[in-house]
């Protein structure tokens, strides 16, 4: 159970450090990992132990368009969604670097695989900074799990919950070609983000 928390919080420091390197570049700090990470697929992919004992892999995708925050730079702020694989099972991020979600705990986003009719989703945030949310369940999913439970919720079970529906994710996005995610973001409100993922490899 500690690793999976410890994995947890490595995975946001990775995140966090994305985000830095992110906006880094966006602004003309230009390095040249920033630079491979611009490129047409949008796939950035670390493998192995890179990042520690409970990482496996992890492969990121920033947002084919942008959208313009108060505190985005002059071309706007991407987003990033990461999948991470540990020992325990993969896991799924969303974060943008110059916007915090309007997230107090858990709250929704909506997500279109190849333009169809959107899903609703379920995230969770693990920090206070807001900037990044980890993919919980499909909402309706979610409902039926949390209606079930009693006020003790065996952390266990909640944890194999959660895997179960980040795998589930995981399927339908290496089906697609492209998602739309819409999210809704402090003092901003709702925002949409395009991701191509037709050369997912996972």
């Amino acid at each position: 159970m500690k690793k999976f928390i410890a994995a947890a919080v490595l995975g946001l420091s990775l995140l966090a450090c994305t985000a830095e390197q992110s906006e880094g570049a966006t602004r003309g700090a230009v390095s040249q990992k920033s630079v491979e990470k611009r490129k047409p697929e949008n796939i950035t992919y670390f493998k192995d132990k890179e990042f520690g004992d409970d990482f496996r892999r992890m492969a990121l995708f920033h947002s084919i368009n942008t959208v313009e925050f108060a505190r985005s730079p002059d071309d706007g702020s991407p987003m990033i969604m990461t999948l991470q694989s540990t020992e325990y099972g993969d896991k799924v991020w969303f974060l943008v670097a110059e916007s915090t979600f309007d997230c107090d705990i858990i709250c929704d986003i909506s997500i279109s695989f190849d333009g169809k009719d959107a899903l609703d989703y379920s995230v969770w945030r693990q920090d206070d900074s807001r900037h990044a949310v980890n993919l919980l369940a499909d909402r309706k999913a979610w409902n039926g799990y949390r209606d079930a439970q009693d006020d003790d919720v065996d952390i266990d079970d909640f944890n194999e919950f959660v895997l179960e529906q980040n795998a589930l994710f995981i399927k339908k996005l290496k089906s697609a070609k492209t998602v739309t995610l819409d999210a809704a973001f402090t003092r901003h409100g709702n925002a949409q983000f395009e991701f191509d993922v037709k050369d997912l490899k996972w």
